[in-house]
């Protein structure tokens, strides 16, 4: 298997950046600006989708491993949020801030996962679950997703083209 891994995607909850975390239900997601004292990302908004206290909203963000080999798969990121979050690859959770503290708004949190399994050989998606109990909410996060590069497959006939050239070379050196 190759050694090196290559970013193969990554993206903000900016908005309007086209490789984006993306609200995944209806509405629009929106940049809300945090009060004092809350933790930021640099490139990331804080964003929210429809609704109000005691809400959730529901982030996703796509990526395609085609190309590279899905068990040498990681991604890492960073998320703040108020109040809860559950990420979640492909439906299984990788990382969850489910009690209620002010240090999921306060602290840039980092997840991520180098666990091959949990990685589709193509398409991917990252969820973001994110709920707030009251007061000011919204959400914060990065992404980042690398992988080494498929092995190339021999094609069937290398070895047969190696042989028989061989073989006139052993002739060549026989005559010569």
């Amino acid at each position: 298997a190759p050694s090196f891994a290559a970013t193969v995607a990554s993206g903000t909850t900016k908005i309007g950046d086209t490789n984006n975390i993306i609200l995944t239900e209806p509405g629009t997601s929106q940049a809300t600006t945090p009060p004092n004292g809350v933790a930021t990302i640099p490139n990331a908004d804080w964003v929210w989708g429809a609704g109000g206290v005691g809400s959730s909203a529901t982030w996703e963000f796509s990526f395609d491993l085609t190309g590279f080999d899905a068990s040498s798969a990681s991604i890492k990121g960073a998320v703040a949020v108020d109040n809860f979050v559950t990420i979640l690859l492909n439906g299984t959770s990788i990382f969850a801030l489910t009690a209620l503290d002010v240090a999921n708004f306060q602290t840039v949190n980092p997840f991520g996962t180098v666990d091959g399994t949990l990685f589709n050989a193509g398409a991917n998606v990252l969820t973001f679950a994110a709920s707030d109990s009251a007061g000011v909410r919204g959400m914060t996060a990065e992404v980042s997703v690398s992988a080494a590069p498929a092995a190339v497959p021999v094609p069937a006939g290398l070895p047969l083209l190696a042989a028989g050239l061989a073989a006139l070379t052993a002739l060549r050196v026989r005559r010569g």
